[in-house]
């Protein structure tokens, strides 16, 4: 069936109609299913995008295990190494070292402006701060 013959039976059954106001029917009826196809398609695409605004997610909060209150000490080579906690945090000693260091300063030296001052522990003897493994900074032994 080609194109020319359903135009005849469009005619056909237009019957008194002229040709060119059943095209223009047909025009606007197709047009109108074109618009409210997409407007189907818009409200759908709001409503989905609304749904996803209302369901948020709930915040996450972490809960930590409290920190130990209780002193420690561990055994690394030749003597015993003292927790950050154990050592004295105010500067009441002569000599200065940092919490995770090996070394220890004297309070003239240079050397404990690299030292933040709350990782600083404070020893009053040079055999305290010995006893826990430190050694003397070879910046303050140079001057």
């Amino acid at each position: 069936m080609s194109i020319q013959e359903i135009v005849l039976k469009i005619k056909g059954l237009a019957g008194k109609r002229d040709l060119d106001k059943l095209y223009t029917v047909v025009q606007a009826v197709l047009l109108g299913l074109l618009g409210l196809c997409f407007g189907l398609i818009g409200f759908f695409i709001g409503s989905v995008h609304q749904f996803k605004l209302q369901k948020q997610p709930s915040p996450i909060s972490v809960i930590y295990p409290p920190l130990p209150t209780t002193p420690y000490t561990e055994s690394k080579g030749q003597g015993t190494v003292k927790s950050p906690q154990t050592l004295s945090p105010t500067p009441d000693g002569n000599y200065i070292g940092s919490k995770t260091g090996k070394t220890y300063y004297t309070k003239d030296c240079k050397g404990i402006n690299r030292i933040k001052p709350e990782n600083r522990v404070y020893f009053i003897t040079q055999q305290e701060a010995q006893s826990q493994g430190r050694s003397l900074s070879k910046t303050c032994t140079s001057s």
